[in-house]
């Protein structure tokens, strides 16, 4: 039986202990063989005994759940950064209308400025032909 891969496609298939891993390492040979290492390498691999060592390790130990002091105190810290967030969101809307009616304001100044620069225009094109005509 042959493996067409590079080593570090089989060393990932051993320590991922990951199944589509296996599955794409290149097998030749008969194909009971092939299953058959396949399978090996599923078992062999370092992942499944790391997590069995950190499952014995871990097993010993039992999570201890919050008390109802801690969990009122987090609740509370909660409801207390959602009042500040209200606020900043208040000051930063209030912020906003501010910004929009200082656009529109600037909006008609820049419109009656147009206007006036117009009229000016067509004032000094008159005059100068006016002038011309004299």
């Amino acid at each position: 039986m042959v493996i067409n891969a590079y080593s570090i496609q089989v060393i990932n298939a051993i320590t991922t202990h990951d199944s589509e891993t296996t599955e794409k390492l290149q097998m030749r040979g008969e194909s009971i063989q092939v299953q058959l290492v396949k399978q090996f390498i599923m078992q062999l691999g370092l992942g499944s005994l790391i997590q069995g060592l950190i499952k014995k390790i871990k097993g010993g130990k039992a999570k201890t759940k919050p008390t109802e002091a801690d969990l009122e105190e987090k609740k509370n810290n909660y409801k207390l950064r959602i009042k500040e967030q209200q606020t900043q969101i208040n000051t930063l809307t209030i912020k906003n209308r501010e910004l929009e009616t200082t656009v529109k304001e600037l909006q008609s100044k820049q419109k009656t400025l147009m206007i006036v620069t117009v009229v000016a225009l067509v004032i000094m094109i008159g005059s100068v032909i006016a002038l011309l005509m004299n």
